[in-house]
């Protein structure tokens, strides 16, 4: 009906259907956003402004927790995740599978999934808001003859998925909309469950696509004997192969390389009953940069990555910033040990959840810094706080700013919203400098990470709760699984 009367007026003006048909959607999946968001508080940031003490298992890789998780399910394998991030994607996700059969759960402990395969036809399976989510559930309906149909989000509905036809149609599979003119969810897929011997990756896949297809290349290889993947340029192609390795190392998947073409060939495949799972390297990161607002230190218990673009990042900002980083087994330990650059010089262009880390430093160093990023939406928002900081900055080119040191202190308080989760953990940062900060959606970042806050308000000395400090009492007298809900 609402489009109707839309309608009307590419009669009576003359106007282009399609792009009015765009711009319908587009405003139609804000309106299902605004519909969706939650209330939220208004959370004053005055942590204590004492050295950090922090001595604490570290939060776990949540793109690896839900790529084992769905794996197991897949090929019908039992998996344990203890100590798994219980965030909101990977509690969509595990509702998401169990409607496609699955047998997953999730405790205070950690996630779990049962040796029960999934099965999508004449299905119609709600995936979330994630796009990771959605990809993982969309390449595996691909991938075996059936229909069935995918719905999500907000953010979902406003996606584009033009770049995945290429995909499906491989596949012998097409993607239908079932909203005419939009290219979001919800949408059907119809599948004939051919494999091909060989896929292109688009160039212009998200980084998110990327793994995914990485991740369930090795059970097209198993169906084919052998699977050839040709992999784009660009850092989405670089990240995505970071983060697929150690998996594919406790799968036993045997592959060469040729060129830019992945070659797999079709072994059995190894699913660990609790699979290892290195540290998240953007939450971890943010936690070990404490020390370097107050002083002290950062032990964290956990495997960090030993390779990808977030492992350099941390690693080249905290050299700056007069931070040590000792790698020992099982755990990674920041301390302040030497005097800061001058001039911090950050970039943060192929990993754009570092930059609130990276502004954070630039406001405790104080003086000049240079921060490199890839978004016009990041350089207004820093400009914004450091404005309100009372310090100068001056955007050099479209992706480089340029920050001096403060003129004074800070006049008034400042209450903000944070466009991101990453850029909440950001301003909790900026707090450690005596900043008076107020953000006004605190669950945004609770979505991310439930625990954060609970640390966050314990500072400088966290007691973190382990899953090993549950006591026997509690073991005994647990009926049934306990159910984790996040409350923001």
């Amino acid at each position: 009906r609402l489009w109707g009367i839309w309608r009307q007026g590419v009669e009576e003006h003359g106007l282009n259907e399609r792009l009015l048909r765009q711009v319908f959607n587009l405003i139609n999946g804000l309106a299902y956003e605004q519909a969706e968001r939650r209330d939220d508080w208004v959370m004053d940031l005055r942590p204590r402004l004492e050295p950090v003490d922090i001595d604490m298992p570290g939060p776990m890789d949540t793109f690896s927790s839900r790529m084992w998780l769905v794996l197991a399910a897949t090929l019908g394998r039992e998996v344990r995740v203890p100590g798994a991030v219980l965030n909101d994607d990977l509690i969509e996700l595990v509702k998401a599978c169990n409607q496609a059969g699955a047998n997953m759960s999730w405790d205070q402990e950690g996630a779990s999934s049962g040796a029960t395969a999934l099965e999508f036809d004449h299905t119609s399976i709600f995936v979330g808001q994630d796009t990771f989510n959605f990809y993982l559930l969309l390449c595996l309906a691909m991938s075996a003859p059936g229909v069935c149909r995918l719905n999500g989000g907000a953010r979902l509905k406003s996606e584009s998925m033009g770049f995945v036809s290429s995909v499906l149609s491989a596949f012998g599979a097409r993607l239908v909309s079932l909203v005419p003119g939009s290219e979001g969810v919800p949408i059907r897929v119809e599948a004939s469950g051919q494999i091909p011997q060989s896929l292109q990756i688009p160039e212009s896949a998200p980084r998110e696509l990327v793994l995914v297809l990485l991740l369930w290349a090795p059970l097209w290889a198993r169906a084919r004997g052998e699977f050839q993947l040709q992999m784009p340029t660009g850092p989405a192609a670089t990240w995505g192969v970071d983060r697929i390795f150690p998996l594919w190392a406790q799968m036993g998947v045997k592959w060469k390389e040729d060129g830019r073409a992945l070659i797999l060939q079709g072994e059995e495949l190894a699913v660990p009953s609790q699979p290892q799972i290195d540290l998240d390297p953007l939450l971890a990161g943010y936690v070990l940069a404490m020390p370097a607002f107050q002083g002290g230190r950062v032990r964290l218990y956990g495997e960090y990555p030993q390779r990808g673009v977030e492992r350099e990042i941390i690693n080249h900002v905290c050299y700056q910033v007069g931070l040590e980083l000792s790698f020992s087994e099982g755990r990674i330990q920041s301390t302040l040990s030497h005097v800061r650059a001058q001039t911090l010089n950050i970039d943060c262009s192929l990993a754009p959840n570092f930059v609130p880390l990276a502004l954070a430093l630039a406001v405790s160093a104080g003086g000049e810094s240079l921060i490199c990023l890839d978004s016009g939406q990041d350089m207004d928002f820093a400009a914004h706080i450091l404005s309100v900081l009372n310090m100068e900055s001056e955007q050099r080119s479209a992706q480089e700013l340029r920050i001096r040191p403060a003129r004074g202190r800070q006049q008034e308080p400042l209450a903000v919203t944070a466009p991101t989760a990453c850029w909440g953990l950001g301003l909790a940062l900026i707090a450690l400098t005596g900043s008076r900060l107020s953000l006004k959606n605190p669950g945004a970042l609770t979505a991310l990470w439930p625990q954060f806050w609970t640390l966050y308000k314990e500072l400088p000395r966290p007691r973190v709760k382990t899953a090993t400090s549950v006591s026997k009492k509690e073991e005994n007298n647990r009926d049934q699984k306990r159910r984790r809900r996040i409350v923001e």
